[in-house]
């Protein structure tokens, strides 16, 4: 296990993906247990072809097994088969599954280990082994563990790289702007340099967790504790919102966010609202159901991804503070008298039972970086950046938002935000 918390270790290093498998076959290796020759590589899907194998990182394979192997085939050589079987594939010499060959190979034998992220296939990792050597359970699991690890680490590493190409191609582009852009160039570099320092402190201790429930998930355990680890994977993946929230509020703080007029089905939007949370109240036993007034059309227009933004944001807070009771969410239309007619209005509501804010709370919940009280934060977590986030999206969509509560009875946190149709109802409306 202390192996495998080294991989994840990598995750805080400042180096590329090519770097990085390089440290990572260096700790196999260095495992003085593991009777294998210190002797492989890494070889992860070819961005360019779907169904081969691309050598990305090697250790003391030698440059003609590096020439001959730069590339390979699904289903060809053992490593080829091992990614199209997506199982561990053993051999104690060079056989007839060997299909590179060349003047004067040595006898060899091999371990080739398909590394994957759930069920999605990233490449194969090939540990060489003394001419003869039999196929040991012990091996088998750890380098299967050490796959899985692997695995969550190249994801992360290849998002951040894909992050990192999108800036560089940003700033190229800046570099042809006129002089006027330069300002806003710095408040890009600025940007950058907090997402990038916020989104590795909260990957960090990510990564540990989703490779540990990961390994967890090989082992034997029956019905009840494999829901209980889903639900635990489940939640995982809610946290990397977190990380979304980051972004989201860099760029609501450049003005860089863009708001769409879509038409938004309310009825499909609440059901998929519905099924996201399903797992999260029934963990904590909670009721949780929706009400939509009659009032409104089934269609707006609006942007569904900022607006599910601030329903999930919304959401997740209910129950994250709710042990018992209820969650409810609730959509209605507010009318407004005005001098040129009627103003209408959408509110999303969410009520909740549980702890409640004070009154000195509920004035600064909506601040940046703020919580209700170091207590709070201690206890549930979070960086104190979704409920702003929510506030400059409403905002910037031309409306409001707030909270209604009471220490100890609840919240009810709104957003009040116009109301449009699309045209086609407008016209039959008329």
């Amino acid at each position: 296990m202390r192996v495998v918390n080294k991989v994840f270790d990598l995750d805080r290093a400042d180096m590329p993906l090519h770097a990085v498998l390089k440290r990572a076959l260096d700790v196999l290796f260095e495992v003085p247990w593991l009777d294998v020759l210190s002797k492989g590589g890494v070889f992860l899907i070819d961005p360019d072809d779907d169904n081969a194998l691309k050598l990305s990182c090697s250790h003391h394979l030698g440059p003609d097994i590096e020439t001959l192997c730069s590339k390979i085939k699904f289903g060809q050589c053992l490593c080829g088969r091992a990614a199209q079987t997506r199982k561990i594939i053993h051999a104690s010499c060079v056989d007839h599954r060997h299909d590179v060959r060349f003047e004067g190979i040595k006898p060899h034998g091999h371990y080739n280990v398909p590394i994957r992220i759930g069920n999605d296939l990233l490449g194969v990792l090939v540990v060489y082994l003394e001419h003869g050597t039999q196929k040991s359970r012990d091996h088998v699991e750890f380098l299967g563990e050490f796959a899985k690890a692997l695995g969550v680490l190249i994801g992360f590493k290849q998002r951040e790289e894909a992050l990192i190409a999108k800036s560089d191609e940003a700033e190229a582009s800046a570099a042809i702007a006129k002089k006027a852009m330069m300002e806003a160039r710095r408040g890009e570099a600025a940007k950058s340099n907090f997402l990038s320092t916020m989104s590795h402190e909260l990957r960090t201790p990510l990564n540990g967790v989703v490779g540990m429930l990961h390994v967890l998930k090989m082992g034997q355990m029956n019905e009840e504790q494999g829901e209980q680890l889903d639900v635990a994977l489940s939640s995982a993946d809610l946290l990397l919102s977190i990380i979304n929230d980051v972004l989201d509020f860099s760029k609501l703080e450049h003005g860089a966010m863009q708001m769409e007029a879509l038409p938004v089905s309310l009825s499909g939007f609440l059901k998929e609202i519905n099924q996201t949370f399903a797992p999260l109240v029934q963990e904590k036993n909670l009721q949780f159901h929706s009400i939509v007034d009659p009032h409104l059309p089934d269609t707006i227009l609006a942007d569904p991804t900022r607006i599910r933004q601030i329903c999930n944001n919304f959401i997740s807070n209910a129950i994250k503070f709710t042990d018992t009771g209820s969650v409810v969410v609730s959509l209605e239309q507010q009318i407004t008298p005005m001098a040129a007619g009627q103003e209408k209005r959408l509110v999303i509501k969410v009520i909740d039972t549980g702890i409640g804010l004070s009154e000195d709370a509920a004035v600064m919940v909506f601040d940046r970086f703020s919580q209700a009280d170091n207590s709070i934060s201690r206890k549930f977590g979070g960086t104190g950046l979704g409920l702003s986030i929510c506030k400059q999206i409403a905002e910037a969509m031309g409306g409001q938002t707030g909270v209604d509560s009471e220490a100890e009875k609840g919240s009810t946190f709104w957003a009040n935000l116009p109301l449009h149709m699309p045209e086609v109802d407008q016209q039959q409306v008329a």
